[in-house]
């Protein structure tokens, strides 16, 4: 779809983002997550070979990206949740274990975050196939399969 000036791309509320536009141009990005809050604000999460989970936020009210963020050195399988006051939660697996951050979007900018916590700690199993939903009010759920069980864990 052209919306003017040549430039094809989706209309998301009032954000025009090109079809393909790189969000983190020079990185070997793989199975990236990404998630829209009420005001179209974005979050994209993925896991890059040279600097582990990383992440990058649109922010609607600046109409523009900020820079990209080390969530983790080390971790695959990210996914990603925001709620309705721009906070946001980030889970991944590293050997076989399962880690969670949470951020507040509203202070991103050279704030502190809180550390990784181990949400599971699996020495004798393999946590896989994560996935997290978060609602407007900010009650996150996350499950995963560990030793061909179906887990859940609720914030």
């Amino acid at each position: 779809m052209d919306r003017g000036g040549g430039c094809p791309g989706q209309l998301l509320g009032g954000i025009l983002l090109p079809i393909g536009a790189e969000v983190a141009p020079g990185t070997i990005d793989s199975r990236p997550q990404v998630a829209v809050d009420g005001d179209d604000n974005i979050l994209i999460v993925w896991d890059d070979p040279d600097h582990g989970v990383t992440l990058r936020y649109y922010d609607s009210d600046l109409g523009d990206w900020h820079p990209a963020e080390q969530v983790s050195p080390n971790g695959e399988a990210p996914q990603v949740g925001l709620d309705g006051s721009g906070h946001a939660w980030i889970i991944w697996t590293y050997d076989g274990d399962l880690f969670a951050r949470f951020y507040d979007l509203n202070t991103i900018d050279g704030e502190t975050r809180n550390a990784a916590i181990t949400v599971r700690d699996t020495a004798a199993a393999t946590v896989s196939h994560l996935d997290l939903a978060v609602n407007m009010a900010g009650d996150a759920v996350m499950t995963w399969i560990e030793n061909g069980n179906v887990m859940a864990s609720v914030w």
